[in-house]
C-alpha cells in the first residue's frame, strides 16, 4: 500500500470510530511503521517474493510477526526467518485463519477417539472463474507455487494440527492445470 492509500484507510477507520485528528495512528512508508516504537507486531500480507526484506527488518527493528499462506518459497526460508525473529525474543504467526479458532480445537482433540491415523487426503478447490488468472497466484514472479501454495496450505495446516504437528513420513501431490508461465492453479 502507498503512503497516500494508507492514509485515506486510517482516516476512513478514525473517522468511523470518532477519533479526533490528534488521536489518528500516523502513516508511513513500511520502513518507517516497522521502525515506529508504538509498533509491536507487523502483517506482512505481500507476495512470498517480497516478504525476505521485510521479515528481517522486522527481526532486526523487534518486531513480531503475522505473515501470510505460504509462510515463505521453501522451508529454509522459513527457518532463516524464524531463527532471526526467535533469536530477538519474537514470534512469527501465520495468518490461517482455521487455526485459531474453537472448531479446530474440538477437531482434534476428538479425532484422536478414532485411533491411529493411517492415511490423510485433502482437497480444497473453488471455482476462480478467469478472474483468477489476474489474482498473484497467476505469476510466479510473485507466488512461485501458484494457488497451490496458498490453498494447498490451508489442506498442510490442518493436516498438522490433527497429527499434533507431527511431520509425515512420505508425502505425494498432483496438479492437473499450470497457467502458461508456469504457475499451478489446480
Amino acid at each position: 500500500r502507498d503512503t497516500a492509500r494508507g492514509a485515506a484507510f486510517v482516516k476512513e477507520c478514525a473517522d468511523d470510530m470518532g477519533l479526533d485528528e490528534a488521536s489518528r495512528p500516523t502513516v508511513g512508508s513500511y520502513e518507517e511503521t516497522i521502525s515506529h516504537p508504538d509498533v509491536d507486531a507487523v502483517y506482512i500480507p505481500l507476495p512470498v517474493t517480497h516478504r525476505e526484506k521485510w521479515m528481517l527488518l522486522c527481526a532486526g527493528k523487534g518486531k513480531h510477526v503475522v505473515g501470510e499462506k505460504p509462510p515463505a518459497k521453501t522451508a529454509a526460508q522459513l527457518k532463516t526467518w524464524l531463527q532471526a525473529l526467535h533469536g530477538n525474543g519474537l514470534l512469527y504467526m501465520d495468518g490461517t485463519m482455521l487455526s485459531h479458532g474453537k472448531r479446530i480445537t474440538a477437531i482434534t482433540s476428538d479425532i484422536k477417539s478414532l485411533g491411529a491415523m493411517k492415511n490423510m487426503s485433502a482437497t480444497f478447490a473453488f471455482n476462480g472463474g478467469e478472474e483468477i488468472l489476474k489474482d498473484i497466484r497467476a505469476d510466479v514472479a510473485l507466488e512461485p507455487m501458484g494457488a497451490l501454495g496458498d490453498l494447498g496450505w490451508y489442506c498442510t495446516r490442518y493436516m498438522l494440527h490433527l497429527t499434533d504437528f507431527t511431520l509425515p513420513t512420505h508425502v505425494s501431490g498432483r496438479y492437473s492445470h499450470r497457467t502458461d508461465s508456469g504457475a499451478i492453479m489446480s
